[in-house]
C-alpha cells in the first residue's frame, strides 16, 4: 500500500523543489528589475507543467483515470500547500507578506499549471492509445481474435 503512495510523495516533493529553488534563486540573484523575477518564474511554472505532463503520462499508461485523478491530484494539492505555505521561506518571505489576495492566487495559479500539465500528459498518452484503457481494449479484442480463430479451425 505504502508503495503506491510513494511516487505520489515524490511528484509533491519535486513540484515543491522546483518552486522552492525559483524562489531562493529570485531572492538571492535577481535584481530589483521586475524582468529578472518573472523570467525565473515564468521558467519555474514551465518546469511544473512539464513534471506534471511527465506524470500524466506515466500515470495515464499505468492506471486507469480515476486512480490517476486521486493521486496526481493528491500530489498537486500537498505540493501547492508546500509552495503557499513554506515555499515563502526559501525566498526570504512569510505565507501572507504580501496579503491574502496573492495567496489566493498563487493556490488557483499552481493547482491551474499543474492540472494543465496533468490533463496534457493524459490526453498525449489517450491520444496514442497507450493509456490504460485503450490497451486493455486491445487485449480483449487479441483474446477474442485468437478465440474465433481457434473455433474456426476447429
Amino acid at each position: 500500500m505504502k508503495e503506491r503512495w510513494l511516487p505520489v510523495a515524490g511528484l509533491a516533493l519535486a513540484l515543491f523543489v522546483v518552486n522552492a529553488v525559483a524562489r531562493l534563486v529570485v531572492w538571492q540573484t535577481a535584481s530589483d528589475e521586475w524582468q529578472d523575477q518573472i523570467r525565473i518564474g515564468l521558467l519555474s511554472a514551465g518546469v511544473t507543467a512539464v513534471l506534471c505532463l511527465v506524470a500524466g503520462i506515466w500515470w495515464g499508461y499505468r492506471m486507469p483515470v480515476p486512480r490517476l485523478v486521486v493521486e496526481i491530484g493528491a500530489a498537486i494539492l500537498a505540493a501547492c500547500l508546500l509552495v503557499v505555505l513554506i515555499g515563502p521561506f526559501a525566498g526570504g518571505s512569510r505565507p501572507f507578506a504580501e496579503g491574502a489576495s496573492l495567496f489566493f492566487r498563487q493556490i488557483f495559479y499552481y493547482i491551474g499549471i499543474s492540472a494543465f500539465g496533468t490533463l496534457i500528459g493524459v490526453l498525449l498518452v489517450t491520444t496514442f492509445g497507450q493509456d490504460w484503457r485503450s490497451r486493455a481494449y486491445r487485449r480483449h479484442e487479441l483474446a477474442l481474435r485468437s478465440k474465433s480463430a481457434r473455433a474456426a479451425r476447429h
